[in-house]
């Protein structure tokens, strides 16, 4: 039987951070989209937001501290196996005689090891201890990556200064005295022998390691003539196990981004630091008299002398860049403040460098600057790169001091040292950034684009992992996206093309959405960090207040709160002062300054402002100069905009959000760009590595990228933005159904070269029915929500609790509670401290204080004879007991559910149990009876009769339930079902196939 012709098609791609449209669009004998072979969606969780999981720099801060406690604890053992080779400790290790260590420290300085053992032990144990002691705190020692924590002001160089006033400190206080000495009498004194900020103790107890070298040094001194069998050799040993830094391993910096060869080079080389400039300088653009955008890149002499001016500054803000440029430019009006950064950074490396050195630094050629700069990065101790600094790099003694407590920048860029200069020889002839990668390209076999190259198409796509081995674009040990955003969406792509690929044949086109990238480098994300701690205090702060005042902290209460603040409490629109019980009993509402569009609200704070009720009700859907514009029925428009810019000049509000009180607000709000910097960035990154990706499949001519903007312009002449959603008017897309996704994919697909040409040219769409034919497409489409349903998460809450005999069992200790305010709901809490005597006092405290009084009780708790700082308190929530080595068993709260899991009984009956990812881990689940009919987790799909809905939420409360919406929807109305009912109900799993076919099981 002859085998069935296979059907040309082209694949379109709508790729996010968390969703994956895919459309098959048909192509006639002209390679014309013709119609629709099929389409779907993927929705998927951010892992970096669905896990909860702790920021990079939290994860890198407790490997760190795993590290330092496996050191100490390797160094502890390496020391006790030398000393009990030399007799100085027992073969079994002593408790008793380990707490003394301190007093033996102390004693050995005046007394012989014999006198301090007094006939009870073994002479040399005294001295062993001692040692043991002595290495349980070494004394801090400052390294070059401490002093040079980064060019400018940080908090490890803060931290620094801190201890060494403590250092200083404790020596003016000891004296004479060795450390050891010092803290055996402050142990006597019955005063703390750690340092803890804030104590009595912090700047008392504080060592150097030269005074703990002192230390040693003179116990061995007065040991060394009672044992004989000590030799040099073996001092010599034991003071290298206690003192000296153990050479750590450097990490690996990376494969260049252009030339795989090469390993990234570090970002204070000032080859690097030169790319740098020229990169962010040849970004720089502005507008002209004429309103036309003019480019850096186009100006070379201005380039140039910008970039020598740079070299000699720390710094220049953007006020100070628009100055520098006007006075040279005659056309200049105003820099285009969104191609570029709040300020340019200069060449940090020469500056300091000029600073320990003066001219020595730029006589140097460049390849000797790059090669001190990995000196003083590197892991090497101080004393080898000082004598490398005198004899390598002729330097004197005093010179070698300065360069080594330099301050350099931290980190490793994209690229290596190599593939820096050769690019920046190409951007001093005029070239931008990307014609210099290209150029290089035709004119080097070393150097590549970044991406891989494909050699002849495959029948399937690859693992990414195979496709992208080699390339910066994965880590070079695991071979993996080290963002695991990508890892799961290149996952789920491959299984979606590779079953297109076994149902339709490979794609004989493809076409992908390129987003516009907004670049966030370094400094900006340190910015946006700061800005969020910063935020983060300000709703603690007031989350306190409307605690204070008996207001649900709520989202939109403290958003009330808020803008209250920031327009200096009084309507926007009005000018009325606004009380504090105005804000929330009606009388105030939460005012969209452009209002909604369709069914999509820009709900940000740049969008909304807080108004009297009744300002609001006249503005309806209008903007504010629509609204009020005309000053009529009493709106003065002119004292409008003069409150707007007293609050701009206060910084009380942003300049885009006085924009959107301008006569052409409609025009700046843009709901298409409405979405967080990060997932444009990733989706941008995305679309750049999708198509790398499918050139395995693919020709890589074939294979079209497109712009947002084009896509929403032909979208919308299509007819196609209110296919889904609750919008009822054309215009802008409504986004509140996940279908949406593959309505983007279709319009995607029909966006190939010779479509958008031909429709152009005939003012037409791609084929007449096509409205139809999407229409009737995406109703028939349900998103396929993937499920994580792997057992790793948060098992419990951090603390750990305990059973008090004298209560019920449902009744364990809940944790540390500090009593901040009076009030009902404080004096229920007071009810359940355990301590009874201190529960009866602080319940007269209260009583006698009255609900006003809210200091008192605090008062009372932390004065001096008291100090108490926190409170054993019940908790009627059930906890769950954990083994942890002990006779009796800890008590916790489980960290969350994991799913429900569904047993068949005798009788055909089923028994559905809640079970948390405690349980889930657990080695040995007792009490699991009866057949696993199935497994649902959050997000899983499943049958309501013969509907199919999703599971939004797993309730494993008083009433065990599970809540389920509909899988199309944003925010679909749930439907509640509880466990006892669902084979009444029909529910069962849903298992969809990768193309989101629901085959009936």
């Amino acid at each position: 039987m002859a085998s069935k012709e296979r059907r040309k098609w082209i694949l379109g791609i709508d790729g996010g951070t968390n969703s994956l449209g895919w459309a098959a669009v048909g192509r006639n004998e002209r390679s014309q989209p013709s119609d629709i072979i099929r389409a779907g969606v993927q929705i998927f969780a951010d892992p970096l937001v669905d896990k909860g999981e702790p920021s990079a720099r939290e994860r890198s801060a407790a490997r760190r501290m795993r590290r330092l406690v496996g050191r100490r604890q390797a160094r502890r053992d390496e020391l006790r196996t030398k000393l009990r080779a030399l007799g100085l400790l027992p073969d079994t290790h002593d408790n008793e005689l380990s707490s003394r260590g301190l007093e033996f420290r102390a004693k050995l300085i005046d007394e012989t090891a014999e006198e301090v053992a007094g006939g009870r032990f073994n002479p040399g144990w005294v001295v062993g201890y001692a040692l043991c002691s002595l290495n349980v705190r070494r004394g801090f020692k400052s390294t070059r990556k401490e002093r040079s924590a980064g060019a400018g002001k940080s908090k490890s160089n803060d931290d620094a200064g801190k201890v060494l006033e403590a250092i200083k400190s404790t020596r003016e206080v000891r004296g004479g005295l060795t450390h050891g000495q010092h803290l055996y009498q402050r142990l006597l004194d019955e005063k703390t022998t750690r340092s803890r900020p804030g104590s009595d103790g912090y700047n008392e107890t504080f060592p150097n390691r030269d005074d703990i070298a002192s230390e040693f040094d003179q116990i061995m001194e007065a040991v060394k003539s009672e044992f004989k069998n000590i030799t040099d050799d073996d001092i010599a040993a034991m003071r290298s196990l206690i003192l000296d830094q153990r050479q750590g391993v450097a990490p690996p910096r990376g494969i260049c981004s252009f030339m795989p060869a090469e390993q990234r080079g570090y970002k204070a080389s000032p080859i690097i630091e030169r790319f740098r400039m020229m990169q962010e300088v040849g970004n720089i653009s502005w507008i002209d008299s004429m309103g036309e955008v003019q480019r850096m890149v186009e100006y070379v002499d201005v380039r140039d002398e910008l970039i020598s001016h740079l070299r000699t500054k720390k710094s220049m803000t953007v006020g100070a860049l628009g100055k520098f440029i006007d006075k040279r430019v005659p056309d200049f009006v105003e820099l285009n403040t969104g191609d570029i950064r709040d300020k340019f950074v200069g060449c940090l490396t020469d500056i300091e460098m000029i600073k320990a050195i003066d001219d020595r630094w730029p006589q140097m050629p460049l390849e000797k600057q790059d090669a001190m700069v990995e000196l003083l990065l590197s892991l090497a101790s101080d004393e080898s790169v000082l004598d490398r600094l005198q004899n390598e790099f002729g330097l004197s003694h005093n010179e070698a001091g300065a360069v080594l407590d330099v301050k350099l920048v931290r980190g490793t860029a994209s690229v290596s040292n190599q593939a820096a200069l050769l690019l920046v020889g190409q951007m001093e002839r005029g070239l931008d950034f990307t014609q210099a990668v290209n150029a290089l390209v035709s004119e080097r076999n070393d150097f590549t684009d970044g991406l891989p190259v494909v050699r002849g198409l495959k029948k399937r796509l690859p693992n990414y992992e195979v496709h992208f081995a080699g390339t910066s674009h994965v880590d070079a040990i695991t071979g993996r996206f080290t963002n695991p955003t990508l890892d799961r969406f290149f996952r789920i792509l491959r299984t979606v093309v590779n079953r297109l690929i076994r149902e339709h044949g490979r794609p004989d086109e493809a076409v992908v959405e390129l987003v516009r990238e907004i670049a966030q480098g370094e400094v900006k994300r340190k910015e946006h960090s700061k800005r969020q701690k910063a935020a983060q205090k300000e709703n603690e702060r007031r989350a306190k207040k409307l605690e204070e005042e008996g207001v649900a902290v709520t989202r939109e209460n403290l958003r009330l709160l808020r803008l209250w603040e920031d327009q200096n409490e009084e309507c926007i629109y009005t000018g009325k002062i606004i009380a504090r019980t105005e804000l929330f009993d009606g009388s105030c509402d939460i005012d969209h300054i452009v209002p909604r569009i369709k069914s999509s609200t820009d709900n940000r704070l740049l969008n909304v402002v807080l108004c009297t009720a009744g300002a609001n009700r006249y503005k309806r859907d209008r903007t504010p100069h629509e609204a009020y514009g005309q000053s009529l029925d009493g709106y003065d428009w002119g004292a409008i905009t003069e409150r707007i810019k007293w609050l701009r000049k206060e910084r009380k509000i942003s300049r885009e959000k006085v924009e959107r009180f301008g006569e052409d607000a409609r025009k700046l709000y843009d709901p298409e760009n409405g979405l967080p910097i990060r997932l444009l960035t990733e989706t941008a990154y995305i679309a750049k590595l999708m198509r790398a990706y499918l050139s395995s499949i693919i020709p890589a001519e074939h294979i079209h990228a497109i712009a947002g903007n084009v896509t929403a312009k032909q979208r919308k002449e299509w007819g196609l933005n209110n296919i889904v959603g609750t919008s009822e008017e054309d215009g802008k897309k409504a986004r509140d159904d996940h279908r949406h996704h593959a309505v983007d994919a279709i319009t995607i697909a029909c966006c190939t070269p010779a479509s958008l040409a031909k429709c152009a040219a005939t003012d037409s769409t791609p084929w007449p029915t096509i409205r139809c034919d999407v229409k009737v497409v995406v109703d028939n489409i349900i998103a396929v929500h993937r499920v994580d349903r792997h057992e790793e998460g948060t098992l419990h809450e951090d603390t750990f609790y305990s059973m008090k005999h004298d209560r019920p069992a449902s009744r364990n200790v809940a944790s540390w509670f500090t009593a901040e305010k009076t009030s009902e709901k404080c004096r229920a809490r007071i009810e359940k401290v355990v301590d009874l005597g201190l529960r009866s006092s602080m319940l007269r405290i209260f009583d006698n204080a009255g609900i006003d009084d809210k200091a008192v009780l605090q008062e009372w708790l932390a004065h001096p004879k008291r100090r108490i700082r926190g409170i054993r308190t019940f908790q009627d929530s059930r906890g769950q007991p954990v083994e942890i080595g002990r006779s009796h068993p800890r008590w916790v709260f489980t960290g969350g559910n994991w799913a429900v899991e569904v047993r068949g009984v005798d009788g055909g009956n089923w028994i559905a149990k809640v079970v948390d990812r405690l349980t889930a881990n657990a080695s040995n689940r007792a009490g699991v009876d009866g057949r696993l009919v199935m497994r649902l987790h959050r997000n899983d799909l499943v049958w309501l009769g013969d509907k199919i809905m999703r599971i939004k939420e797993i309730s494993g409360g008083q009433e065990p339930l599970i809540r389920l919406a509909d899988p199309n929807l944003i925010d679909g109305r749930p439907v509640t079902v509880t466990l006892s009912v669902l084979k009444k109900r029909g529910v069962r799993l849903a298992k969809p196939s990768p193309l989101g076919t629901f085959p009936q099981e």
